[in-house]
């Protein structure tokens, strides 16, 4: 996990804390504050996602153009 999806998450955890517990909350608020959240995890886990299959492929194109020694540094 990476500080952003953990930050969401702690974010995430606490608004349904709240929501449970305390009865003096806009619970409408809280709850479109948490579908919010989660829609913002799973945006940021696909684009982490496209971002490492990007990587594989620079590093895929990089590799077919250096000789063997070059290739060993550059993994």
């Amino acid at each position: 996990m990476n500080p952003l999806e953990t930050r969401l998450r702690m974010h995430l955890e606490r608004l349904e804390s709240i929501s449970m517990s305390n009865e003096n909350v806009d619970r409408e608020l809280i709850k479109a504050r948490i579908e919010r959240l989660k829609r913002q995890i799973d945006d940021q886990t696909i684009l982490r996602k496209a971002f490492d299959r990007r990587d594989a492929e620079v590093d895929k194109y990089v590799l077919t153009r250096l000789n063997d020694e070059r290739a060993s540094q550059w993994r």
